[in-house]
């Protein structure tokens, strides 16, 4: 049962999330709903730090941040963060709180 638990929040989430964009674009901000495939909503901002190595989300922001300066937009010459935790500790987290 668990599992069709967490698609119906992960749902939820997306349609939150496209909710809340849709109404940026409405008042006139620059506004788009990146999605990370197979990624909860704290994969991207605590798991995925904790992993260390490259961050899609980082760069990202990196390249939204920095669009007008081609040379601070490339983070690949930016320092690889190293791994703070075991991965099983991850996924055991993950587990515990599954969205």
């Amino acid at each position: 049962m668990l599992p069709n638990f967490t698609i119906q929040v992960t749902l939820l989430l997306f349609m939150c999330s496209q909710t809340f964009v849709d109404v940026l674009q409405q008042v006139g901000a620059q506004a788009k709903l990146l999605l990370y495939e197979g990624k909860t909503h704290t994969d991207i901002f605590i798991q995925d730090p904790l992993r260390g190595g490259r961050d899609p989300l980082v760069e990202d922001v990196f390249s939204i941040i920095y669009a007008d300066d081609a040379t601070r937009r490339n983070t690949a010459s930016a320092p690889t963060p190293r791994r703070l935790v075991f991965e099983w500790q991850l996924q055991l987290a993950r587990w515990i709180s599954p969205f």
